[in-house]
């Protein structure tokens, strides 16, 4: 039989959660343990209906230090990328080895995943025009074709790409993709790899 709560003893009990895990992304299997409340239901179902919710809701969802979650892919990515930004502090360089790890994460194989999607992305949302045949709208069709790719999880925002260049992020895209889309960079915002890069990814 469903736990019948209010909306502010649900919401304690996602404080709760919180004081415990650090974090709202709640599992949609998961159980309070004391009331037998299905919090993870109750957090997705949250966030279908956030267009539905009034002021004071949403402002309750941000009491006493908790954030909630919205966005559980966004959330992570941005997890991960802040540890680069550690990584990239102690270690002075954004380039770890495929299996390396840092404070007990997989650091190496989140960037090589970064890296693999970049790889899809310059396939799924490129064009081969050159820059003197490009205009203005060829430019907002392809901005929103990398806007719409990087909301489903298999390829990268614009918005990200940006984020790891300013960083100095190592894409070393596949040689196939340089040979198939010779233009993906420049639409991508995306500097081109060095001739010794080239050379080296090559070899």
């Amino acid at each position: 039989m469903p736990v019948l709560l209010s909306w502010s003893a649900k919401v304690q009990i996602l404080k709760d959660y919180h004081a415990k895990h650090g974090h709202c992304k709640v599992p949609q299997k998961y159980r309070d343990p004391k009331s037998g409340f299905s919090l993870g239901k109750w957090v997705s179902n949250v966030r279908r209906t956030r267009s539905e919710l009034h002021p004071w809701q949403i402002k309750q969802l941000y009491q006493d230090g908790m954030e909630f979650c919205w966005n559980v892919h966004r959330t992570t990515w941005d997890t991960w990328f802040q540890l680069l930004l550690d990584y990239q502090k102690e270690k002075h360089h954004v380039n770890p080895s495929a299996d390396e790890e840092f404070r007990g994460k997989k650091i190496g194989g989140w960037v090589v995943q970064q890296q693999k999607l970049y790889a899809r992305t310059i396939l799924e949302v490129g064009t081969n025009k050159t820059e003197s045949d490009e205009n203005e709208e060829d430019t907002k069709t392809s901005s929103s074709k990398r806007r719409k790719a990087g909301s489903l999880g298999t390829t990268l925002s614009q918005d990200r790409i940006d984020r790891l260049n300013e960083i100095g992020f190592d894409w070393k895209a596949p040689s196939i993709v340089h040979q198939r889309k010779p233009d993906i960079r420049r639409i991508l915002k995306v500097p081109r790899p060095t001739q010794a890069n080239e050379d080296s990814s090559s070899s």
